[in-house]
């Protein structure tokens, strides 16, 4: 019995890790793509001051 709840708690935490993962791959990629929106801008702005 003992075996079967330790699977149990792998396989729990597998997919805890696999979800915690993905939710920081999705953070980190709409960070860059803020970062990217605000650079675009900046260069129009630098383009017209030139």
């Amino acid at each position: 019995e003992i075996n079967i709840l330790f699977d149990k708690l792998l396989e729990i935490r597998y997919e805890l890790e696999k979800t915690r993962k993905r939710g920081k791959r999705k953070e980190t990629a709409s960070k860059i793509k803020k970062n990217k929106r605000g650079r675009g801008k900046d260069k129009k702005r630098n383009s017209r001051n030139s």
